[in-house]
């Protein structure tokens, strides 16, 4: 299994209807709510299921699913799972599944809708998603979660990211070319400080609206060489300076945001100002 998801376990259970017909309306709006964008892009849902058993389990007394469906449900299904990783030894119930949620490489389970009893966000203390609104729930959380991974996984790391969500105005967050390394050299505290204004980034803040007493820009000292070129960095070894910036303690956290993308410059001590020298 991929360090790189958390994923959303399909949860056979919620297909179960006693002896009345699997309703199409419920089929289609699961299909729906997996084309959201919470189920995109480089920080969306991973869905995962049992590719051999699925459409074998016996959801009614009529039969199994690939019994029981018509051709266009058959389609629907199809269309959901050709985006979804398989999983050879998924348990085959529902309280087996809720075991392994929360651990490493699980986050909740994805539900069918149907039924009353599945649409609840939070289910024996396990992340259900079987709606819209369930989905925005849990969505930040779990996007948090991809990008620290990512940030302390050099496998993991890329220096762009598509985190498109109904949520989050930006489109993509664009990371220096040393940012990896800068990031892992510096201290925990510095580090937390660093996620919190991403995870502000990705949870839908717009950099524009923050006051200048927690993001500011150095671009008084533009037009001096020295000083400008201590906020140069690279990205895709092209060079762009980068002035706005968030500040704990004796460190500045360096992203401006450009439309939809948003650029994270350096994240170092201090730099030089007319007022204070780079030490």
């Amino acid at each position: 299994m991929s360090a790189e998801k958390y994923y959303l376990l399909l949860n056979s259970e919620s297909f179960y209807c006693d002896e009345k017909p699997l309703s199409t309306e419920a089929i289609k709006e699961l299909s729906q709510l997996t084309e959201t964008e919470e189920f995109k892009y480089d920080l969306g849902y991973q869905l995962a299921y049992d590719s051999e058993q699925f459409w074998q389990m016996e959801i009614n007394e009529s039969g199994c699913l690939s019994d029981v469906l018509d051709y266009d449900e058959v389609n629907i299904l199809y269309l959901i799972l050709s985006n979804a990783a398989s999983i050879d030894n998924e348990k085959k119930k529902l309280m087996d599944c809720l075991d392994l949620c929360g651990t490493r490489g699980y986050y909740g389970l994805l539900s069918l809708g149907h039924d009353l009893k599945w649409q609840v966000a939070v289910l024996e203390d396990v992340k259900n998603i079987y709606d819209e609104e369930s989905s925005k729930t849990h969505s930040l959380e779990y996007r948090q979660m991809l990008l620290k991974d990512r940030l302390y996984d050099k496998e993991l790391f890329t220096t762009k990211l598509a985190v498109t969500s109904t949520s989050c105005p930006v489109k993509n967050i664009h990371f220096h070319d040393q940012f990896f390394s800068e990031f892992n050299k510096v201290s925990s505290e510095v580090q937390k400080f660093a996620l919190q204004k991403l995870f502000f980034v990705i949870g839908g803040t717009d950099l524009d609206e923050l006051s200048d007493r927690t993001y500011h820009s150095d671009d008084n000292i533009k037009d001096d060489k020295d000083k400008s070129n201590e906020r140069k960095v690279y990205f895709s070894k092209v060079p762009k300076k980068i002035y706005r910036h968030h500040k704990s303690g004796g460190y500045s956290f360096y992203m401006e945001k450009e439309g939809k993308d948003v650029y994270v410059g350096k994240l170092t001590k201090h730099l030089s100002t007319k007022k204070y020298k780079k030490r």
